[in-house]
């Protein structure tokens, strides 16, 4: 009965996802954009994420830039949630005990990048192609028993990403861990005073 069960849960996940992904790849999901603080957001998502970091023994270190005013972003924070949360789930479930999930939010070139490294499991050049493909896992992933992802949520992910005008990319190494890199575009002072006018 418990196996039935986890099957039926496993298959509402995916057709969920992808329901999701349609929606957002046929422009039919509204965002809704508004000026973000991208470090008071991706704190509230670490709120939520510190437990199940805590219950796998991961430690999570956070890094914000030194001074000056918060990085505004115009994004859709529930959306934007998504993104982190993804991400840091991945990162937690790929990382042994005792491992780290580092979060580094950036002013860099121009954009707020945030940087989401761990020292997990890692991938080859092969499997780091093709993490964005729909319905792919990783070697890791496949044959983890823990692993119960659709193999859509990286997909989501870029698409997320792309449809608020962000980029995403990532860098990986067999034993050496993984890092993703996420970046939006800032607000500048011009237009979040427009904006407030």
């Amino acid at each position: 009965m418990n196996i039935c069960n986890h099957e039926v849960q496993r298959l509402q996940r995916l057709v969920s996802d992808l329901l999701d992904l349609a929606r957002i790849q046929n422009g039919v999901d509204v965002f809704r954009l508004r000026p973000m603080a991208v470090g008071d957001k991706v704190a509230e998502v670490l709120e939520i994420i510190r437990r199940p970091a805590s219950e796998k023994k991961v430690h999570l270190v956070t890094k914000s830039p030194a001074g000056g005013s918060p990085l505004i972003c115009e994004l859709d924070p529930d959306r934007f949630a998504q993104i982190v949360q993804n991400l840091l789930y991945n990162a937690i479930r790929f990382t042994p005990s005792d491992g780290t999930v580092t979060v580094e939010l950036r002013r860099e070139n121009g954009e707020a990048a945030l940087y989401i490294r761990d020292t997990g499991i890692g991938m080859n050049e092969t499997e780091l192609q093709r993490i964005w493909d729909r319905f792919y896992k990783a070697q890791a992933s496949r044959s983890s028993a823990e692993s119960d992802g659709t193999g859509l949520g990286l997909t989501i992910v870029k698409h997320l990403v792309g449809a608020m005008k962000g980029t995403i990319g990532a860098e990986s190494e067999v034993g050496g861990g993984t890092v993703f890199r996420v970046a939006f575009p800032p607000l500048s002072n011009a237009m979040l005073e427009k904006g407030g006018a």
